[in-house]
C-alpha cells in the first residue's frame, strides 16, 4: 500500500502537482513526500516540475484571492443595502438642507454677481440642479455647464454624457477646458476622472447672496 502511494506520489509531482496537492490527495505527511520525491528527478525536470507548480500555486493563490476579494465586497454590499433602508423619503426641508450642505462643501463662497458649484461626482451634481429649480427659481435656460477634462478625454462624448446625465440641452455648455497639474505634466494621469469635473454657474447677483445669506444664517445656528 505504502510502495503504490510512493509510485503515485512520484508521477503526481512529476505533473507538477504541489506538495500540498500530493499530501492531501494521498494522505500521508509532507516529510514522507519529501522523502520519496526529492533529488529523483534530473536537475533540468527538476527545474521544469518546480517552474510548473510555481505557477499553479500562483494561479490558486490569485484566485483564492479574488474569491476572499468578492466575498469581502459581497458582505460590504448587503451592510450597505441594510443602511440604506434606513432612509426614508426626504421632505423639502431635508432637501434644502442637503443643497445648502452640498454648496458649503463645494461651492464658491467668493463670488459676488453668480452662483458657482464645482463637481464630478453625477449624484450630487443633479442633487445641486434640484436645490437650484426647487429652492433659487432658477430654470434650465439659466444653466451654464464648463467642464474640466483630463487630456485626451473626448469633449464630445463627454458633453452627450452630462447632458443625458443631468438632462440640459447641449446649448447649455459652454466649451470645455483642459487641466494638468505641474505635478503630473507629460505623464499619464492615474485614477483620472472619465468624465471630468463640471462647473455648474448660474449668473445673477441675486443667486450669490441668497445662497450666502443661508449659509450666514446656517453658521449663526451653530455658534
Amino acid at each position: 500500500m505504502l510502495e503504490e502511494k510512493r509510485e503515485m506520489a512520484i508521477g503526481m509531482r512529476q505533473r507538477g502537482m504541489t506538495y500540498n496537492e500530493i499530501v492531501r490527495e494521498l494522505d500521508i505527511a509532507k516529510s514522507t513526500l519529501a522523502g520519496w520525491v526529492t533529488n529523483i528527478f534530473p536537475p533540468s525536470i527538476e527545474k521544469e516540475i518546480k517552474k510548473i507548480a510555481a505557477k499553479k500555486y500562483r494561479e490558486k493563490t490569485l484566485a483564492w484571492a479574488k474569491y476572499r476579494s468578492n466575498l469581502i465586497k459581497e458582505r460590504e454590499r448587503k451592510e450597505q443595502i441594510k443602511f440604506a433602508k434606513q432612509i426614508k423619503k426626504l421632505s423639502k426641508r431635508d432637501l434644502f438642507y442637503l443643497g445648502l450642505g452640498l454648496y458649503w462643501a463645494e461651492g464658491a463662497k467668493t463670488q459676488r454677481y453668480k452662483f458657482v458649484f464645482f463637481n464630478s461626482d453625477p449624484f450630487i451634481n443633479k442633487s445641486i440642479l434640484k436645490f437650484l429649480y426647487c429652492f433659487l427659481g432658477v430654470n434650465k435656460q439659466q444653466i451654464k455647464i464648463q467642464m474640466v477634462l483630463h487630456p485626451g478625454a473626448k469633449e464630445r462624448e463627454t458633453k452627450n454624457y452630462w447632458s443625458k446625465t443631468l438632462n440640459l440641452h447641449p446649448e447649455n455648455f459652454n466649451r470645455a477646458s483642459y487641466s494638468l497639474s505641474v505635478a503630473s505634466k507629460g505623464r499619464k494621469p492615474k485614477n483620472r476622472l472619465p468624465y471630468g469635473t463640471i462647473q455648474i454657474a448660474v449668473q445673477g447677483k441675486r443667486y450669490a447672496n441668497m445662497i450666502k445669506g443661508w449659509l450666514q444664517g446656517l453658521e449663526n445656528k451653530f455658534i
